[in-house]
C-alpha cells in the first residue's frame, strides 16, 4: 500500500494476482437525522409498520406498568414486621424471626408452619410461624416475625420446624433456605440454614443447628445466595416480575427502565442503519458462524457499540433510582407510606425497638386499643 501523490487516496498494489488480500474497516458515521424534515417527510403508508410497533410497544409496557403499581402496593404488606399469631401479651422477650424460601421452582408453601427453638436455659414450645395475616410463604420470599418468650431462651441451639403439608398441589411442599433470629435485646444472630426441601414424600420437618460462619460462605450456599440476588434484584428484566421485597427500586421504575432501554436500543441501532438509496442490502460476508446464524465481524463491532451507546445512561438512571430516598423531616423516617418520628439517636433498647414496631404494626391496621388488651398476643 502507498499513498497517492497530492492526495488522501491510500492505493493497493497486488505484486502477485494468486495472492488474496483481504481488508476489513471498522471507521463509521452514524446517520444524522434532520429533525426539520423529519416530520414533514413521515408516511403511514411505508412507516405504518414502524409506527404501528412502538404504539404496541408503548401499550404493552403501559398495561405492565398498570400491573407493576398493583403489585407494589400489594406486596408492601409483606414488607413489614409482624408479631406471632400465638404471642402471648404479657410475655416481654422478643426475638426476630427472619424466614427465607428458596428460589426454585414451586418452592413455597400454603401449608400450616410450625417450629420449636431450644436454648440453653429454656425453649420456646410448639409455636405456629404465621402473623394470621398472611398466607404461607410465596417462592423466592422474606418474611419477617416478631417472637415473644417469656424470658430469655439462652444460647440458641437447635431449631426444629415442620409443616402438616394442608396445601394444595405443589404448595404442599416447601423449599427452605434459612431461618434467622435474632435477639433483640442482646443484638445476637443465629443463622440455621436449611436448604433441605419438606416434603411429604422424605420428610416435613427439619432439625438444625445454628451454622458458623464457614457454612454461610461455603460455595454451595454463596452460589445461591447470590443468584437468588442477582436474579431478584439485579436482572433489570427478571426482577419485574421477581422484586424482592425490600428495594427502593420499585417494580414500576423497573418497567420504565426496560422501556427506557428498549428505545434506546432502537435508537441506536437506526443510527447504524445502512439504508436509503443505493445502499448495498446483500449480506456481507460471514466472519463468524453458529448453525443457522450468520455474522459479520463489522455487524458485530456494530452491536457492541451500540449496546455500549445505550447501555450508559440506563446505567446512570438505574444508579439513581437505586440510591434514591424519600425526603424527610430531620429526626423522622418513612414508613408505610407515613412519616414517623424518632429520637436523634438510633433506639437501642427493646422498648424503644418494639415502640417502632407497634406504631408500624398499626400503620397495617392490625388491632386497636392499647397493648394490654392483647394486640400483640393473646392473653395467657
Amino acid at each position: 500500500m502507498s499513498r497517492v501523490n497530492g492526495t488522501s487516496k491510500i492505493q493497493c498494489i497486488c505484486g502477485d494476482s494468486t495472492e488474496v488480500i483481504s481488508a476489513l474497516s471498522f471507521s463509521f458515521s452514524p446517520n444524522t437525522i434532520d429533525f426539520s424534515t423529519v416530520f414533514s417527510q413521515f408516511d403511514i403508508n411505508s412507516q405504518g409498520a414502524v409506527l404501528g410497533t412502538l404504539l404496541a410497544i408503548y401499550l404493552l409496557f403501559t398495561l405492565l406498568g398498570v400491573w407493576a403499581h398493583y403489585m407494589d402496593r400489594a406486596s408492601m404488606m409483606n414488607w413489614g414486621v409482624f408479631p406471632l399469631m400465638d404471642n402471648y401479651a404479657d410475655d416481654d422477650y422478643y426475638y426476630l424471626l427472619t424466614v427465607h424460601t428458596g428460589l426454585r421452582k414451586a418452592a413455597g408453601t400454603t401449608s400450616k408452619v410450625g417450629f420449636c427453638i431450644a436454648g440453653s436455659l429454656e425453649e420456646t414450645g410448639v409455636r405456629v410461624l404465621s402473623d394470621g395475616v398472611r398466607e404461607g410463604f410465596p417462592t423466592g420470599s422474606v418474611a419477617h416475625l416478631v417472637m415473644a418468650a417469656p424470658g430469655y431462651l439462652g444460647e440458641l441451639e437447635t431449631l426444629r420446624i415442620w409443616h402438616d403439608s394442608s396445601g394444595k398441589g405443589d404448595n404442599a411442599s416447601w423449599y427452605l433456605d434459612r431461618v434467622d433470629v435474632m435477639d433483640l435485646q442482646k443484638g445476637h444472630l443465629y443463622h440455621f440454614l436449611c436448604e433441605e426441601w419438606l416434603t411429604p414424600e422424605e420428610a416435613v420437618d427439619r432439625i438444625v443447628q445454628p451454622s458458623d460462619p464457614a457454612d454461610l460462605e461455603s460455595l454451595r450456599s454463596a452460589f445461591f445466595t447470590n443468584t437468588k440476588q442477582k436474579v431478584t434484584e439485579d436482572h433489570i428484566w427478571l426482577s419485574v416480575f421477581l422484586r424482592p421485597e425490600r428495594s427502593r427500586f420499585s417494580r414500576v421504575e423497573r418497567v420504565g427502565c426496560c422501556v427506557c432501554f428498549l428505545a434506546l436500543a432502537m435508537i441506536t441501532s437506526a443510527m447504524f442503519y445502512q439504508g436509503g438509496e443505493g445502499a448495498d442490502r446483500k449480506q456481507p460476508a460471514a466472519d463468524l458462524e453458529m448453525g443457522p446464524i450468520k455474522l459479520s465481524l463489522q455487524q458485530v463491532y456494530y452491536s457492541v457499540v451500540s449496546a455500549v451507546i445505550a447501555s450508559i445512561p440506563l446505567v446512570l438512571i438505574i444508579y439513581l433510582f437505586r440510591k434514591s430516598r424519600i425526603r424527610t423531616e430531620p429526626g423522622r423516617y418513612w414508613c408505610c407510606g407515613k412519616h414517623h418520628s424518632r429520637g436523634a439517636e438510633e433506639r437501642k433498647n427493646s422498648a424503644q425497638i418494639w415502640d417502632d414496631w407497634e406504631e408500624e404494626l398499626r400503620e397495617y391496621g392490625i388491632g386497636e386499643g392499647e397493648k394490654s388488651q392483647g394486640i400483640f398476643g393473646r392473653k395467657r
